[in-house]
């Protein structure tokens, strides 16, 4: 089993492990409370949307219940981290999420993946702070991520250019950045954005493509095979994703994930993607 073999991006998923909604989701952890209350009802009908369209994306999913005792276990993105054959279990970094990731565990030993590794107990890090572009391993140092998950991924990945980048703002560094190809990265038009994009320009071996977009959502991006999934409801954002969609001859897939931003939720942060061989 191989996320990609051969130092470039495969975005031609064919498995996904998802996780069922919890009801429980309004006391899922938050980094500010939003001014109108998450609405229960709307925030299943949303992620059941974002299940069933990855399920027309992907061959294979596995669909893990959801644990009403992690009301952030639909974030199934933050316990993991995959990169060739190898895949990190992660040390959540908030307590309350800390056992999300056996359910993980168990996915991921059911396809036979090869190499299931774990960090020290010291090194903590949520899979939404890290950016796989194939070529490079950007990790955000942020409340949920530490120095000392970056230091032991840059020994676990030789293979690949690691940096890390410090969160000024969001929660993740996905909050801020994802990938389009992996040449080109979509980044919010924020200062914590021109700051991402500073880090990447002065630390990367590699030359990058940035699309810029004004409404900080909308720079969480999910790519499965030639379909980009964007956020809904951000107009501006969508007609610059939708252009550079088209120069790349790919198609977009809008969803409207109002009550899962809420809780901090973003596109990629649902799903975890794996190319099997």
């Amino acid at each position: 089993v191989s996320t990609q073999s051969t130092g470039r991006m495969d975005f031609n998923f064919n498995l996904a492990i998802l996780r069922e909604f919890p009801s429980s989701f309004l006391n899922c952890e938050k980094q500010n409370e939003p001014k109108e209350a998450i609405n229960l009802e709307l925030a299943t009908e949303q992620h059941n949307l974002y299940i069933k369209t990855i399920e027309k994306l992907v061959p294979k999913v596995i669909k893990l219940p959801a644990e009403e005792k992690y009301p952030d276990c639909l974030f199934v993105e933050d316990t993991v981290f995959i990169a060739n054959t190898k895949a990190v279990l992660a040390n959540l970094g908030a307590s309350s999420r800390v056992g999300e990731e056996i359910k993980v565990k168990e996915a991921l030993e059911l396809i036979g993946f090869p190499n299931i590794l774990r960090l020290s107990d010291k090194a903590k890090f949520d899979g939404g702070d890290i950016l796989f572009t194939g070529k490079e391993i950007m990790i955000g140092i942020s409340s949920r991520t530490n120095t000392s998950a970056v230091l032991e991924l840059t020994e676990l990945f030789p293979e690949y250019n690691v940096f890390s980048i410090p969160v000024l703002e969001g929660l993740h560094l996905k909050s801020v950045l994802s990938s389009l190809n992996e040449n080109t990265l979509v980044v919010a038009q924020s200062e914590f954005g021109e700051h991402v994009k500073k880090e990447i320009i002065k630390k990367s071996k590699e030359q990058y493509n940035f699309v810029m977009v004004p409404d900080l959502p909308a720079s969480n991006v999910l790519r499965i095979g030639t379909t980009i999934l964007i956020q809904k409801g951000f107009p501006k954002s969508e007609k610059i994703l939708q252009e550079k969609a088209n120069s790349l001859h790919l198609s977009i897939t809008a969803l409207n994930m109002s009550e899962i931003i809420k809780g901090d939720g973003s596109l990629t942060c649902g799903s975890v993607l794996l190319t099997t061989h």
